[in-house]
Parts: C-alpha cells; structure tokens; sequence
C-alpha cells in the first residue's frame, strides 16, 4: 500500500514501516478522530453478552486505533507505544503493569517509623518516628521551628543560649516524643481514627 504521508510503498496493510503512521487514522479527518474513536470504542456485539466498554478489539488496525488514541491523549508515554505497537503486530498477547493504588496506605520508611499521623482535614500523612532524633542534634531549636512546634523551639534556642549549647545534647532524646504529642494535640489522628 503506498502511503499518503510520506508516498513510499509499505509492506502493511496496517501502518506505513518508513513513517509509522496508521493509515485508518490518518485518512479520518481530525476533528472527526475523536468522535470516530470513541464511536468505535462503544459499539456493542449483537452475538455478545459482554458490555460495550469491556469489548476487546476484533482486528489489529482498531486496536493499533486505541493505542494511537492513548498516545494523543498522553496517556502512554513514546516507549509504551512502541511496545504495545510491536506485540499486537506480532501477535504476542499485551501485558499491562498494574497501576498502583491511591487509596493505599503507605508503610514505614525509616528505620525508626513507628507510624503516621493524618491530618484531620485532608488527610496528609506525616510520618513519626521514635527514640533519638539525629535532625535535632545537629539542628537544635531550628528542628523544632521546622516541625512548627514553637513553645519547645522557643525553650531550646534559650537554653542554648544560656548553657553555651549544651542543653542542645539533651532534647534529641525526647525530640520526636515531644512532635508526635503536638500533632496530637492538633488534632492529627491516628491509623486506627483515620
């Protein structure tokens, strides 16, 4: 079949093998592309008991249509396409990656996370962590005005100053306590409250 675009001979019936068009998209008009697809897409099987939207494709070129449709939508990235392009030209069946849950809870990172707290509006997760806090070690009363807990912030830069920085030894052991009782107290919640 000779190539509208580019007016070289292709061996497919399908796509051009020099430029990589479709033939069957590229010969609807493009305003009419999206219509055409979504038409296409919804159409229903008298001889089947299947739902118009869980159809699988009949021929290569609708399915190569489909794909092409995701590419313009951006939905799939360039290496996605050539992928998926090169198993329904081969036959081969298409293997999707399962796409991750957003609704699922996230686990522990740290070597130290006993937890998160969420906020009681949207939700934001903020990890806790327990035992010693190298952050406030090596940061102080700073840590302390990061994590927006200004009375502690406000004792620690004073103690500091008065003790030549070395009460700042003491609070890192009670630091990440002293968070997770302050998110608490403004009404984060827990797992189990979430």
């Amino acid at each position: 079949m000779e190539c509208p675009r580019c007016n070289r001979l292709s061996q497919s019936d399908i796509e051009c093998s020099h430029c990589g068009i479709i033939f069957k998209k590229f010969l609807v008009p493009k305003s009419e592309r999206r219509e055409h697809s979504y038409k296409e897409s919804h159409k229903r099987n008298p001889d089947s008991s299947e739902s118009p939207v869980g159809t699988v494709a009949q021929s290569k070129s609708d399915e190569l249509l489909k794909l092409a449709d995701l590419m313009e939508k951006d939905l799939i990235n360039q290496d996605e396409f050539n992928r998926l392009k090169s198993e329904i030209v081969d036959n081969k069946p298409t293997k999707h990656s399962p796409k991750p849950d957003p609704e699922e809870k996230k686990t522990p990172s740290g070597p130290k996370s006993i937890g998160y707290l969420y906020h009681p509006v949207n939700k934001y997760p903020v990890e806790i962590f327990a035992g010693f806090s190298w952050p406030c070690l090596f940061y102080g009363g700073f840590w302390y005005l990061y994590k927006r807990i200004w009375l502690w912030a406000f004792i620690s830069l004073v103690a500091g100053f008065f003790t030549y920085g070395l009460a700042l030894f003491v609070f890192p052991f009670f630091a990440n306590k002293q968070h997770q009782d302050c998110l608490l107290k403004q009404g984060y919640l827990t797992e189990n409250e979430n």
